[in-house]
């Protein structure tokens, strides 16, 4: 066999490898998708949020910025402390809703001062909103 026709089978075989391997990671992706939909459908706050996550960021959905902001704020009526926050920032910045510093104020207080039950942070609110309220312009 010559040199040539042995490169041409090894980047088949390459190209084969990498579409196997690209379609595997697009049915894992939509499977999180599916897992944190169902887990926020069923109530958990923390799934919400992961999932808001994903559509802030664009990772694995189209990013939706108000979509994003609507599972944050189901999350945060959950009293997931980082949703609030994350929440407050989209409000403080007019990131994907309409810009509102009292809103934000008031997002970034629960957090700070609700109590937030995760070892190792104990029951002390959640840090970086009372490092974000400290922030917002009054």
């Amino acid at each position: 066999m010559s040199l040539c026709a042995t490169a041409c089978r090894l980047t088949l075989i390459a190209s084969m490898l990498f579409l196997v391997l690209a379609f595997t990671a697009q049915d894992a992706n939509a499977q999180t998708i599916q897992d944190r939909q169902k887990r926020c459908d069923g109530g958990e706050a923390r799934g919400c949020y992961n999932l808001g996550l994903m559509y802030y960021k664009g990772e694995g959905v189209r990013q939706d910025k108000v979509k994003a902001a609507e599972l944050y704020t189901k999350a945060c009526h959950g009293d997931y402390l980082p949703a609030c926050n994350n929440l407050g920032l989209m409000y403080k910045n007019g990131d994907g809703v309409r810009q509102d510093l009292l809103e934000a104020a008031q997002l970034f207080q629960h957090a700070c001062y609700h109590n937030y039950h995760v070892p190792p942070r104990g029951s002390r609110g959640y840090s970086p909103a009372c490092q974000n309220l400290m922030t917002v312009p009054r």
